[in-house]
């Protein structure tokens, strides 16, 4: 599967929808497969809103340490205001130390990841911390 394979399966889904033109609103990967759409069908796009920008020279890989860059930076605030309470969440004093504490886990569950019959794979260290990546998205970034 390929984002031109995704666009040209959008143009479809256009047509056989009985529309001339589209309007859409594009975010995260979205901002990609908009931009490849509207260069492949550029008079079939009556609208296109782009939340963010998508590199011409996208990889997942890139894309994947973006993310990360932009993970680490996230957390580095909440964590240093979870320090100065660590008589509230007993996390560490620095942080350092409560970066430490929230990722722990992961490496934990890496070395020994742990089987549910009703889920179909293992949760593993790459399951930790997408969960911990969620959950800090809603972290303030400013106490």
């Amino acid at each position: 599967m390929t984002t031109g394979n995704v666009a040209r399966d959008l143009d479809r889904v256009r047509s056989a929808l009985g529309e001339r033109r589209i309007s859409f609103l594009d975010i995260s990967w979205g901002t990609w497969l908009g931009a490849v759409y509207r260069s492949e069908f550029p008079d079939r796009v009556e609208r296109m809103f782009l939340d963010s920008v998508a590199s011409p020279e996208f990889t997942l890989a890139a894309f994947d340490d973006g993310r990360a860059d932009a993970a680490e930076s996230r957390f580095a605030r909440p964590a240093a205001w979870i320090a100065s309470h660590d008589e509230a969440y007993g996390l560490g004093t620095s942080a350092a130390e409560v970066r430490a504490a929230v990722l722990g886990p992961i490496g934990a569950y890496d070395a020994n990841p742990v089987r549910y019959t009703d889920l179909g794979r293992p949760v593993d260290g790459a399951v930790v911390a997408s969960r911990i990546d969620r959950g800090c998205a809603g972290l303030p970034v400013a106490p």
